[in-house]
């Protein structure tokens, strides 16, 4: 497998990745638009603020443009160019009419973003399909990332050591680790997940892939094992006899649990149940007895969420047998911060002075030497709170139409007015704001609107914004903190109120529409200073031999495309 170095960079870079890095971090850390569009205000105040949020963050001449366009012609100015892109073609001239400084402005987000095009690498193993049984359990998205990266990593890991033993942080439920261990890969897969659940739900499915033998039938008595599992006494002689079938986990000492493979051609997997807290792996490795006395080691994994990313990063430097990491990162929200939380920008945020300060966490982002020291207006150091973080992650590229920013942008408005909620205003110098809620009654309220997280609902509560509103706060009263509240809150509103509020605010639906989009094509930069970043901490170490960043996925079937690579001086 022939080694790659460096970054992706965007065709206006080439081959002038200084230039970039250094751009990069001027325009993100200098440009008052995107701050504003990534990170200082976010979607769930698009109704709640007066003037909203579009006339606030958008420049007179854009609106007055974008008010006599169709939305899907707006929306093709943004996203068009990006999508063609990554297909390889030439992207559309962008209409004559439209303000300069808008197209300045989408053109250098457009420059300054990594280029995420695939273009997939000659194997050394050939191109592989996974059999229908390992394939158990994968929906399409995951068996096609599963498919390439076992590829990838398989050639990757005999570059180093063709007894490379694969260390995979946060396996979930194994699919990634099953793959590499069957044939025709074979390799030895260090399993590292700290949910119990998903380590038992992967023992089986490994057993119906034919990795391992099926396990004995155990008979027990039942009154007897569950008197054992609920600490109540027996006779010692009894309770010794029965399978102890909770281990209790301690993060110091990580339960170990291996699965000796069902045929000699077949690899193995030991699953390690441990919640790590940085890249030190000591535990880990001499509790399998796998220490460096052994084969070298090389950390993988699959999307791993937040700090996961981090932690295998270091264990490239903190361990002296990990060889190599082949990481791709997902959920940049579940990433701490180095230089402390973040909130909203100054002008566009409440404040609340008597909010206590909290530390930083050094296992947060960011990550290298260079963005941790680089000058801002904030101080030393690149910060990027959670809305912007969160925006990072959005693939405005692959969208297709949908309400649901609508709706829930909409019930904040309904909960602002009802109450539920305090208003985005700022305070007075009490630090306090008086409000009028539908009831007619007064209340004060201190601090900004509060984000309540509704996730995910079933696909009918999408069909219409009374379904919506209905099927969020069913699911909001399962929370009995709440239930009281929003029962006595929300008690007259009917949905006659509902189809009310969605009438009066419909017309507005379309300049909601263009602010998420530029937010979230904005933050495309933030995303790209992310993995920046990671690849600068990995040169910044004077272990490191190589490190580069290469897309392994198709971006419109696998947005989180990256791969973060670094690889170990060879000792002499």
């Amino acid at each position: 497998m022939k080694l790659k170095e460096g970054l992706p960079l965007p065709a206006a870079y080439h081959d002038r990745e200084d230039d970039y890095v250094r751009d990069l971090l001027s325009f993100t850390t200098n440009n008052t638009l995107v701050q504003d569009l990534c990170g200082g205000v976010h979607l769930l105040d698009a109704f709640t603020r007066s003037p909203d949020i579009y006339e606030t963050l958008l420049p007179q001449t854009w609106r007055s443009w974008f008010d006599l366009q169709e939305l899907q012609d707006v929306l093709d100015l943004v996203l068009e160019p990006t999508r063609a892109d990554l297909e390889g073609r030439t992207a559309p001239s962008p209409p004559d009419s439209a303000p300069h400084d808008l197209l300045q402005y989408l053109q250098t987000i457009r420059n300054l973003s990594l280029d995420r095009r695939y273009f997939p690498r000659p194997r050394q193993s050939g191109q592989i399909k996974i059999t229908r049984k390992i394939a158990a359990g994968m929906k399409e998205k995951k068996l096609y990332e599963v498919q390439q990266f076992a590829g990838y990593v398989h050639d990757l890991a005999d570059t180093v050591n063709h007894d490379t033993v694969l260390v995979d942080f946060g396996s979930g439920q194994n699919y990634l680790g099953r793959t590499l261990a069957s044939a025709p890969y074979c390799r030895d897969v260090i399993a590292v997940e700290s949910r119990a659940q998903n380590i038992e739900r992967s023992k089986a499915m490994d057993i119906h892939a034919g990795l391992v033998a099926k396990r004995e039938v155990i008979r027990r008595n039942k009154k007897l094992y569950r008197a054992q599992l609920d600490g109540t006494e027996c006779e010692k002689s009894i309770v010794d006899s029965l399978e102890q079938a909770v281990m209790p986990v301690d993060e110091k000492s990580p339960a170990i649990q291996d699965v000796t493979p069902h045929d000699d051609n077949m690899g193995s997997v030991r699953y390690v149940q441990a919640r790590l807290s940085d890249g030190r792996l000591e535990t880990v490795l001499d509790s399998a007895q796998a220490c460096s006395a052994g084969p070298s080691h090389m950390v993988i994994s699959l999307h791993s969420c937040g700090n996961l990313s981090h932690h295998g990063l270091r264990s490239l430097v903190l361990n002296r047998s990990v060889a190599a990491v082949a990481l791709i990162g997902c959920c940049y929200n579940l990433v701490t911060e180095k230089q402390g939380p973040t909130y909203k920008l100054e002008e566009l945020r409440p404040h609340d002075t008597k909010a206590p300060a909290l530390k930083g966490d050094p296992q947060g982002f960011p990550m290298s030497k260079r963005l941790s020291e680089y000058p801002t207006s904030q101080g030393p150091g690149v910060r990027m709170n959670i809305s912007c973080r969160m925006l990072a992650v959005q693939s405005p590229a692959n969208w297709s139409k949908t309400d649901r920013h609508f709706f829930r942008a909409l019930l904040q408005k309904i909960f602002m007015d009802y109450g539920v909620v305090a208003p985005p205003s700022n305070p007075d110098e009490d630090g306090f704001t008086s409000y009028e809620v539908k009831d007619g009654s007064q209340r004060t309220a201190k601090g900004s609107t509060a984000p309540i997280i509704i996730g995910n609902l079933k696909t009918s509560c999408y069909t219409s914004f009374v379904a919506y509103v209905r099927g969020a706060l069913t699911k909001l009263r399962s929370d009995p903190t709440r239930a009281s509240m929003l029962d006595t809150r929300l008690a007259s509103l009917s949905d006659d109120d509902i189809n009310e509020y969605e009438a009066v605010f419909t017309p507005r639906k379309k300049q909601l529409s263009i602010v998420w989009t530029l937010m979230a094509y904005s933050a495309a930069v933030y995303e790209s200073l992310i993995i920046v970043d990671r690849l600068l901490w990995l040169r910044e170490q004077p272990e490191v031999e190589q490190a580069w960043v290469e897309a392994v996925f198709d971006y419109a079937r696998s947005p989180r495309n990256m791969a973060i690579i670094g690889m170990k001086r060879r000792l002499s």
